[in-house]
This record gives C-alpha cells, structure tokens and sequence, in this order.
C-alpha cells in the first residue's frame, strides 16, 4: 500500500488479542515510513474490552489511538 502511495492507514485491532514485538516493530517501521509524506498511522482499539493491549504495547504516545473507525477518520490529532 505504501509503495502504491497510500500513506495515510487506519489499523483496525479489534480482533486482534496479542501483539508480538515482531508486529509492534512493524507498526513503527510503517509509521516511520508515512510520516515523511505526512501520512499517519491510527490504530483501532476499543479501550473498554482490550485494555491490556494498549498497556503491554506502548502503543500511547507513539500512534493515534481511537475507539472506532467513525472516530478514526473524522478526528484529527489537533482536535
């Protein structure tokens, strides 16, 4: 999808129950990848039924995080 220009992803985790550091290392090397062409990387976690995966991950602070893909694409960072 990068190579293919799309630099702007949303990440949708809600199924997902574990992350390997294999998985969260590529998360940073797409995000180091998009951001160059201000692109982002959101991530899609609902807060309320997986919150272990946010703790363990350190996904805070270094991605968008939002609860839906509504909130994903209508809110910006600034906002």
């Amino acid at each position: 999808m990068i190579i293919n220009g799309k630099h702007r992803l949303i990440i949708d985790l809600e199924n997902v129950y574990f992350i390997d550091s294999v998985f969260f290392g590529t998360l940073i090397k797409i995000l180091k990848r998009v951001t160059p062409e201000n692109g982002y990387v959101k991530l899609i976690v609902d807060y309320k039924s997986k919150p272990e995966l946010l703790s363990i991950s350190n996904f805070e602070g270094i991605f968008e995080i939002f609860p839906s893909l509504f909130e994903a694409i209508h809110k910006n960072k600034a906002s």
